[in-house]
């Protein structure tokens, strides 16, 4: 017959954090099993409630869920912790317009520079993320700061693709880290924010 793998559960969620309420997942694939699951972190027993559907986060919790046949254990245990935060609050700007403030740095960087420091060769304003004010083609850094406007309250997954380098900021706290030398690679990052303007740096 088909083989019965011992496999545990998995538990999934659009994110490890959450705002008000976050809706959790937990799955299997086995035939003829009950997974059985806990929220405060203990581990789950053959009296723990039956994962029939989604279950529904209010406050910070460790979820752990297991596979049960009646009240004998049939598989592992999985855990996922998920934390309820308090978004970063917006902003309160006037005389904002679209656009993007950047700096452009000449140099042979093997990580970002400090732009601080850095004396650019060139600055201005960009419409979206542009790398055309560029004067060479190797061995260069941008620096663009603008601000995002977030339309409502929640978590949100920030991505950034780069090659090489490159690092974001939401609100003068570093949310994605992808610096150094390397091909294309991308990085997300969960944040809970406030609607409104966030100032972004990136």
């Amino acid at each position: 017959g088909e083989p019965d793998v011992t496999i545990p559960p998995s538990i999934e969620a659009d994110a490890p954090i959450f705002v008000d309420a976050l809706s959790v997942r937990v799955l299997t694939a086995r035939r003829n099993v009950q997974v059985r699951y806990t929220v405060d972190g203990s581990q789950p027993t053959g009296l723990s409630p039956v994962a029939s559907g989604a279950i529904t986060l209010t406050q910070s919790a460790t979820v752990r869920a297991q596979a049960y046949r009646d009240t004998t254990p049939v598989s592992g245990v999985t855990e996922a912790a998920y934390t309820r935060v308090t978004p970063r609050p917006a902003v309160r700007v006037t005389g904002v317009v679209p656009g993007l403030d950047y700096k452009f740095v000449e140099g042979d960087f093997k990580l970002l520079p400090d732009f601080a420091a850095a004396k650019p060769s060139r600055s201005g304003t960009v419409a979206t993320f542009d790398l055309t004010p560029r004067t060479r083609e190797m061995q260069f850094a941008f620096e663009f700061q603008g601000f995002i406007d977030v339309p409502a309250t929640g978590v949100y997954h920030i991505y950034v693709r780069s090659d090489d380098g490159s690092r974001l900021w939401l609100d003068d706290v570093l949310v994605v880290d992808n610096d150094g030398l390397h091909s294309s690679r991308e990085l997300s990052s969960a944040v809970a924010l406030e609607k409104g303007l966030h100032p972004l740096r990136v």
